[in-house]
């Protein structure tokens, strides 16, 4: 980021922190720190594409993702922080109504 603010990013006047799966989750940790990048009239958003692995039941009963990323949380050694200020926007691909090729999406 530091390279990229560097040559003029700090100048935009909008700015878009996105990414997908393990990058999607990143996008909701590092977001408040992005903002902190910009002037306050900058206007800051974050897309987080398929980033939110929820802890619930799954079909079998049991809580999957719990078991399978419990070792990882453990390993390490991380909390993570949920209060957010900025907006944030969580999509997930497989739910979209109507599907697109990664050339209309982009």
């Amino acid at each position: 980021m530091e390279d990229l603010m560097s040559k003029g990013m700090r100048y935009a006047k909008q700015a878009l922190l996105s990414g997908c799966s393990a990058g999607g989750l990143a996008t909701i940790i590092h977001c408040d720190e992005f903002r902190e990048l910009f002037p306050r009239t900058t206007r800051v958003k974050c897309l987080s594409d398929a980033g939110l692995f929820l802890d619930s039941v799954d079909v079998s009963g049991r809580r999957s993702l719990r078991n399978l990323f419990g070792g990882v949380v453990t390993l390490q050694a991380q909390a993570i922080n949920w209060l957010r200020i900025e907006p944030q926007i969580i999509t997930n691909y497989n739910y979209r109504s109507a599907k697109k090729s990664s050339k209309e999406l982009y």
